[in-house]
């Protein structure tokens, strides 16, 4: 696996399980490694619990931007989240 690639090992394996499933719920740790990555590209859609304060709506800006990153440039020709 290159480093080209390593965004899209999730989705390798969730494409091969996809139609035996009508849902299929990611629930990833409040971090932006490399598993959240990953659930992002994959993800046709999200879903983001925040408590109303201070500190965690500053985290969900950061998510926010990180997912607009994603959309850019790792689903690319793919299907595009919905948020």
């Amino acid at each position: 696996m290159n480093v080209m690639s390593r965004e899209t090992v999730l989705r390798s394996y969730i494409e091969m399980v996809w139609e035996d499933y009508d849902y299929i719920l990611i629930d990833c740790m409040p971090s932006l490694g490399m598993i959240t990555i990953n659930a992002l590209a994959c993800a046709d859609s999200i879903l983001i619990p925040v408590q109303a304060a201070y500190l965690p709506f500053k985290g969900l800006q950061q998510l926010i931007k990180t997912v607009g990153k994603v959309k850019r440039q790792i689903c690319t020709g793919q299907q595009k989240l919905d948020t």
